[in-house]
């Protein structure tokens, strides 16, 4: 189990830094950065939302709000897996 943790937080970093490659290679890197972030907190908030018809969602909290912020939906996506295989 320990493995596959290693494995996804790989996955996240990977994901944060083609994001932020993304914005920088932008003519618009704060616009971009800034809807990226907006993205990410609509999802994490459509996801606990949804939460309490489906039995499954995620608390907001510090922690997925800032990896909400910088990943955008990838790291929505990506705490959805985690909770899904009882590492977060």
């Amino acid at each position: 189990m320990q493995v596959l943790k290693v494995i996804y937080i790989i996955c996240a970093a990977i994901a944060g830094l083609a994001i932020i490659v993304a914005a920088v290679k932008s003519k618009r890197a704060r616009h971009y950065l800034i809807i990226s972030a907006l993205i990410g907190i609509a999802a994490l908030i459509v996801a606990s939302i949804t939460g309490s018809f489906t039995g499954f969602g995620l608390p907001i909290n510090l922690w997925t709000l800032i990896c909400s912020a910088v990943l955008s939906l990838p790291g929505v996506i990506l705490m959805i897996i985690l909770k899904l295989v009882w590492i977060f």
